[in-house]
């Protein structure tokens, strides 16, 4: 396998994050509103959401598996070029099957980055810090990655419009390709397990892990995430500007900035406090329930983003510690396929609940005064599911 050229495994991780962020964040904040002005309606933002979804499934696994057995540089370098191109995609779409083919490259690129991007630290030679502490850091890298991304996606979208910040995505993706290729490629221990015997032993894991059979739970009841993601903007754009709406992100995603430094202080440097990282999970769960449940309750912008920055501090949290908690308990041979075949199944619940909110919408108008409704039952499902998963919660 080639050599990239040496930095230090934690600080490339981060960077490489960074680089990520900014691509993504340019559009986040603006891609459904962009969907709308392609002519989607509702009901075909969710169909693209769950071919999205259903289409990660189905790479999920093999993607997983060639990263173990073929390296998870290389893999990390082929999802940030799909995910570029991705970006050129989108920014040339029209309609339905444009949005759709952009889709698709964004999936297969997130399909190569699950499980080889964490796997790819996780067993890095020289990592001398925690998971914990090296997963918090990568959330304020995400943090601000977005935050800058979103200053050059709205600013393109005021002089011009929203599709221009789909070629910062691809840019950005692009410049993370090249710093993979030069920094990523290579740094990490050589595995003899094949691809085939790698999915084996992560199904052997799964099938004999309690605890990770619970971790696999959580993961699946994040997937009610999946009912706020699409609609913020359109709930939050009968309250504020556009312009405003890129504030109201880089707000949000200082909030991941402040989940990432708490989680930090938590962490010590080893790999301790195993027992409480589930306990922890199922905090940061219920936190994103609360936020987002309460929003029905009060007609006013103001307060709508107040509780909103709190559902991303949950959402910043819950990702380190069970990422943590995961990775702490799969050995290294084949821990990019156990992540992906993680993945595989915890999507199922983001499918599920996409296909949930899209037969709600079936019923009702596609009008944001549905919204908060919406994440009322989608916040009472998510409660229901942390009673759940605390009454079975693994004790070491």
């Amino acid at each position: 396998m080639g050599k990239g050229v040496h930095m230090r495994s934690t600080k490339a991780f981060y960077t490489f994050t960074f680089l990520m962020r900014v691509g993504m964040g340019s559009v986040s904040s603006l891609y459904v509103l962009y969907l709308l002005d392609l002519g989607l309606s509702y009901s075909q933002v969710l169909t693209i959401n769950i071919a999205y979804f259903v289409l990660i499934i189905l790479f999920e696994l093999p993607t997983g598996m060639l990263a173990d057995g073929r390296g998870r540089g290389y893999s990390i370098i082929a999802g940030a070029v799909f995910t570029s191109f991705s970006g050129i995609a989108y920014f040339m779409a029209e309609g339905i099957w444009g949005a759709l083919f952009g889709e698709a490259l964004c999936a297969l690129g997130v399909a190569f980055f699950s499980g080889a991007l964490t796997a790819w630290i996780a067993d890095a030679p020289d990592r001398k810090i925690s998971l914990q502490h090296v997963y918090a850091n990568r959330t304020i890298a995400e943090g601000a990655g977005t935050i800058l991304g979103t200053f050059v996606g709205v600013y393109l979208a005021l002089l011009t419009d929203r599709s221009f910040g789909f070629l910062v995505l691809a840019g950005g993706y692009a410049l993370a390709t090249l710093f993979a290729w030069i920094f990523m490629r290579g740094s990490e221990p050589e595995h003899s397990m094949s691809e085939f015997e790698a999915l084996r032993s992560a199904v052997a894991h799964l099938r004999s892990s309690a605890s990770m059979r619970w971790a696999l739970g959580a993961q699946m009841a994040s997937g009610i995430f999946g009912a706020y993601n699409l609609f913020w903007t359109p709930l939050l754009i009968t309250k504020f500007s556009q312009a405003q709406l890129g504030w109201i992100w880089i707000i949000m995603y200082v909030s991941t900035v402040i989940s990432g430094w708490y989680i930090r202080n938590q962490a010590k440097d080893h790999d301790g406090a195993r027992n409480h990282l589930a306990v922890r999970t199922l905090k940061s769960l219920m936190l994103v329930a609360l936020a987002m449940g309460l929003i029905w309750t009060i007609d006013n912008g103001i307060v709508w983003v107040v509780l909103i920055a709190f559902h991303e501090i949950g959402r910043g949290m819950f990702a380190p510690y069970l990422d943590t908690y995961v990775n702490e308990r799969v050995p290294s041979a084949f821990r990019a396929t156990y992540g992906s075949l993680q993945s595989f199944l915890g999507l199922f619940g983001m499918v599920i609940a996409e296909g949930a909110v899209y037969l709600v919408y079936q019923w009702v108008a596609s009008d944001a005064s549905t919204i908060p409704w919406l994440w009322l039952g989608a916040s009472i499902a998510l409660a229901s599911a942390v009673a759940l998963l605390y009454q079975f919660r693994p004790k070491a």
